[in-house]
């Protein structure tokens, strides 16, 4: 088990309310953590809005595998769907990396 592993099962173990669960399409990863929301703005065609931004990390070997039984690692602008607050939302992966065998993905407002 690497070091980054051992923080996730800490921050999983210790810290209840950063849990959440993500949704690619029908698979959920059960167990993820996330930073807290932090508001931005978001400049659009039609003025600035307030958007929201945070993190999610999971196991990468918990991430669905393709038909081939890859793992996609070029995630940046995907869709995906994290639970915050007991409800499903989506949101717009916006930066992804690897560490010791967890996934980070930088999240945003579905856009």
């Amino acid at each position: 088990m690497t070091q980054s592993e051992d923080i996730f099962d800490a921050q999983w173990d210790g810290i209840e309310e950063c849990r959440c669960r993500v949704r690619f399409g029908n698979d959920v990863i059960a167990r993820a953590v996330m930073t807290p929301e932090k508001k931005v703005p978001e400049y659009t065609d039609q003025g600035v809005k307030e958007g929201i931004t945070f993190s999610v990390k999971f196991r990468l070997a918990d991430m669905p595998k393709d038909a081939l039984g890859k793992i996609d690692r070029n995630l940046n602008g995907k869709l995906c769907e994290v639970e915050r607050g007991g409800a499903f939302g989506k949101v717009r992966i916006t930066g992804n990396a690897e560490r010791g065998g967890i996934l980070i993905l930088d999240m945003g407002g579905e856009n």
